[in-house]
């Protein structure tokens, strides 16, 4: 913090920003020292909540316990019970903490791994949403629940705390029931149609289906014995057309695919968009799916999209289609990309780099996971993306080696990559292949490595056979990986050790980020 004796910070002011460097805990025992403490701390503890029962707490008259689940050892039954005199009581104590929650989370991962809720008295907070949002300068929603959640349970939760306010939205939960699809009832299928009442008329012409609000009979239809006919709980989506950032679960037919784009892409300041194509789908049907369906080609569409986020791709064919929609991909300078299809080292440069390539002009920063253990390598991997794409930023992820330097770039520099992070257990034994990056990435700022500890009788690099490089860079380096016949501190005290002699050898001009190595910088 600055020093100004001009212009001293008030007493609320040092209150927030000590608040702003501390725990949540911390947090907590700083606010209850006085009032203007108190004041100044309560919007830093409530702007990230995470899990909703933190909100609900607040709700007069609401009922949470807690059980063992009898069918499952180490699991919780959490059932919320929510009394009718909720819409008569004051909420006076819920208002005055809901206007500080800026970003929510509903469900921890202990939560989502497991435990079961049940929810009595949905038709009440439904009911009180007629007045207007419940967190109403929400910026950032997951909606992810418990794998045993039912689909009732599931649509409300994403319902309930939808607010014009939304930034970021994340209904990505990677389950078949909640992909897009026009015949199902789910919090996917209700965005969509609360965004298509937007669309002007010839892009509504443009779509096979339509996505629209269900009606009564078809909730009451879908959901017997918790909707109740005649509220209308679901017909009032807030409009969402400020949303920056957001996250689906998607189903791999180009149709349905391309008229959920055609409604998502009028999104005027949509930054990033993740499409997640789920787990445990259906095969593609007899004669495969028609892989000629495109976007039109409107300038309208997608005009802030940067960002494209991949996950689970099903195979080669739909991960070339995608590239190949170039209303989606053509701005687009980061892309994140989890596949679930193998292929080989000649394959790569067709099935992966080229569709990018030819897609988005502008790409600049890629990362990839790459889960085929006895494939490619990391260095392999990573000149074949830097030759062909000018990255500036390259992140690998989920590989199971580093494998040899490939010889057909021995000699080949990339000067345009800046940072590289490596999510790939690297062996001590493997430096003298580590060390060849020098010379290929000679403008390199940022380098992350993960260690990995085998022995304790690996050797340094032969210095004399490195040519440093003396540009500034920061290296990060994840605490390693350590054998189980190696003591815990032996091997951490000896990767230090070993870590920032290479490391200091091959970048002498070199500084440590992070926590695990940065102190040890003397040794």
């Amino acid at each position: 913090m600055a020093l100004n004796t001009r212009n001293p910070l008030l007493l609320h002011e040092i209150a927030h920003h000590v608040a702003s460097l501390c725990s949540l805990q911390e947090r907590c025992d700083w606010a209850y020292t006085c009032k203007t403490i108190f004041a100044a701390t309560v919007p830093i503890i409530w702007e990230h909540v995470y899990n909703v029962e933190h909100i609900l707490q607040l709700i007069p008259g609401i009922k949470i316990t807690k059980e063992p689940d009898p069918s499952v050892e180490g699991k919780t039954i959490i059932s919320i019970l929510l009394d009718e005199m909720a819409l008569s009581e004051d909420w006076t104590r819920y208002w005055r903490y809901a206007p500080f929650v800026k970003r929510l989370t509903l469900f921890t991962p202990h939560i989502l791994d497991g435990d079961r809720l049940r929810v009595q008295g949905w038709y009440i907070l439904l009911v009180k949403l007629r007045e207007g949002a419940l967190l109403p300068n929400l910026h950032t929603l997951n909606t992810e629940a418990p794998y045993k959640t039912s689909p009732f349970d599931r649509l409300a939760w994403s319902a309930l705390f939808l607010s014009p306010s939304l930034r970021v939205l994340d209904l990505d939960t990677g389950y078949c029931e909640q992909r897009i699809d026009p015949q199902r009832i789910n919090s996917s299928s209700l965005l969509l149609a609360a965004l298509s009442e937007s669309l002007p008329d010839h892009s509504k012409n443009t779509l096979s289906v339509r996505y629209e609000h269900p009606s009564e009979h078809a909730l009451v239809s879908a959901f017997p014995t918790e909707y109740q006919e005649g509220y209308r709980w679901f017909n009032n989506t807030p409009n969402l057309a400020h949303l920056r950032k957001l996250g689906l679960t998607v189903f791999h037919s180009p149709q349905l695919l391309c008229d959920a784009l055609c409604v998502i892409g009028h999104l005027p300041l949509l930054e990033r968009l993740k499409l997640d194509f789920g787990v445990g789908l259906e095969d593609e049907p007899d004669g495969g799916y028609d892989l000629n369906r495109t976007l039109p080609c409107s300038p309208t569409l997608f005009p802030s999209l940067r960002r494209l986020h991949l996950e689970r791709v099903p195979n080669a064919r739909i991960f070339r289609w995608i590239w190949g929609l170039k209303p989606l991909v053509s701005g687009i300078s980061m892309a994140r990309i989890d596949r679930r299809f193998s292929f080989n080292s000649q394959e790569f440069n067709t099935s992966i780099i080229q569709p990018m390539r030819e897609g988005c002009p502008s790409l600049s920063n890629i990362s990839i996971s790459m889960f085929d253990r006895n494939q490619m390598g990391v260095l392999e991997t990573a000149c074949e993306l830097v030759s062909r794409i000018p990255l500036k930023e390259l992140e690998l992820r989920g590989m199971a080696n580093w494998g040899s330097y490939p010889v057909n770039h021995q000699t080949s520099t990339f000067t345009h990559l800046r940072r590289l992070c490596i999510l790939a257990p690297l062996e001590l034994g493997h430096w003298r292949e580590c060390s060849k990056l020098v010379k290929a990435l000679p403008n390199l700022e940022y380098l992350f490595i993960w260690p990995a500890v085998l022995t304790l009788e690996t050797q340094s690099p032969d210095d004399a056979h490195i040519k440093p490089a003396l540009q500034p860079i920061e290296i990060e380096i994840r605490e390693p990986i350590v054998a189980q016949h190696l003591t815990k501190e032996a091997g951490k005290d000896h990767t230090r050790s070993l870590l920032l002699s290479c490391l200091k050898t091959v970048w002498p001009n070199a500084s440590f980020l992070g926590g695990w190595i940065a102190h040890s910088d003397s040794l």
